[in-house]
């Protein structure tokens, strides 16, 4: 096999999706004897390097800037570091994430002669203006200015990674200047170690133990979730909701005011954002996995992770969403993006049969063997690079 060596740009080192989805990329080179470079500015993650055991990391001493004039001086430090790991390491692949470091990236000459690979992690442009309250025309600027520049990171590239069907085609709408270019699905992973069903199906009215995890903003659907909940609980359903977000994201007030208003202190409780062993421990002891998103889902980890042990997963018909859950069965789409839909669709589950639910507990299973094992992930990885 030739060695390969593959330098992964990041705008910084923070704790989210794009992170962990460079983890599985770097996992997946070096499984193979392939070498990893990940070169960023600081953020979040504290100890990148432990983070990114397996990869050399090349930090940027210094923060990300939220405003142009502060990314413009940002450029020179950025490509002094880019320009310095490009003449000592022998890269063929550059392959990036974010659109603000790949357009520093594409001031150095050098770059251009790699085969550079884009992931497609979301819409940044779409995200912000569904978080919009006016239609001022700075506002209309703005969107412009961001879909565009990931319009330039998508253009640039020879090939451009997504995570479904749905986001491949949401690149050729949004971008019909890129159609031409390989547009790649490899969906999401979850080690092998993670599948292991231990999913019992409780007897009837017993409590139904719910989970959505992720980070509680707006698009997400959590508000969506608690009004779910609040009508499960008047139809006399029993149910506790168990929320795992990381902490920045409870600022989001009217998540908190619905918790309140709705009085669901004793139905539901708010955790942390989950480490691994945490994330097994909440799936082991939960009937269901709830994805309650409201827009833009353009794959869902989280539904594979919850297939891995087994857990049925619930979800509204956003996005991604349809095209995993009716791998395992239609009927856990919800019939629109509602509480009453949600509530509808949990309740349906909860009135199963025991047998049945065991069914779909071991499809879940079988979904995730035949479509997001860690060998089949490899394989597509590695035939991106040269």
């Amino acid at each position: 096999m030739t060695h390969k060596k593959i330098l992964y740009i990041l705008d910084d080192f923070h704790i989210g999706g794009i992170t962990s989805t460079i983890k599985e990329y770097v996992r997946s080179v070096t499984s193979q004897g392939g070498e990893a470079i990940i070169l960023g500015m600081q953020g979040n993650l504290r100890n990148p390097e432990s983070y990114f055991s397996e990869a050399k990391c090349i930090i940027v001493p210094t923060y990300p800037s939220k405003t142009m004039n502060g990314r413009m001086r940002q450029t020179y430090i950025f490509l002094k570091y880019l320009s310095q790991t490009l003449r000592t390491q022998n890269v063929k692949n550059i392959h990036f994430s974010n659109v603000w470091s790949t357009l520093y990236c594409l001031f150095l000459p050098s770059v251009w002669r790699l085969n550079k690979i884009s992931t497609t992690h979301g819409f940044y442009a779409l995200e912000k203006k569904s978080q919009q309250q006016n239609n001022l025309l700075s506002e209309k600027l703005k969107y412009y200015i961001r879909l565009h520049t990931q319009g330039i990171q998508l253009l640039v590239s020879d090939k451009i990674v997504t995570f479904s069907t749905y986001a491949a085609q949401c690149i050729k709408e949004l971008f019909p200047y890129v159609k031409n270019k390989q547009i790649i699905i490899i969906p999401g992973t979850t080690p092998n170690t993670f599948i292991y069903n231990k999913y019992v199906p409780k007897k009837g009215r017993q409590t139904l133990n719910l989970l959505a995890y992720g980070r509680a903003e707006p698009r997400k659907g959590f508000q969506l979730l608690l009004n779910a909940l609040s009508l499960l609980r008047n139809r006399s359903i029993p149910a506790e909701l168990t929320i795992a977000s990381p902490v920045e994201y409870y600022r989001w007030f009217p998540l908190l005011e619905t918790y309140q208003s709705l009085n669901l202190l004793r139905s539901m409780r708010f955790l942390h954002a989950l480490d691994e062993s945490q994330k097994q421990i909440e799936l082991n002891r939960s009937d269901l996995v709830i994805v309650p998103s409201a827009e833009l889902e353009t794959f869902g980890i989280i539904i594979v992770e919850s297939f891995s042990r087994g857990v049925p997963v619930i979800g509204t018909p956003v996005g991604a969403i349809p095209e995993l859950l009716g791998k395992v069965d239609k009927r856990l789409v919800a019939q629109d993006i509602s509480a009453q839909g949600l509530a509808n669709t949990i309740e349906w589950f909860y009135t199963l049969p025991r047998s049945k639910k065991k069914i779909i507990s071991d499809r879940c299973i079988r979904v995730v063997k035949d479509n997001y094992t860690t060998e089949k992930y490899i394989q597509n990885i590695m035939r991106l690079y040269r």
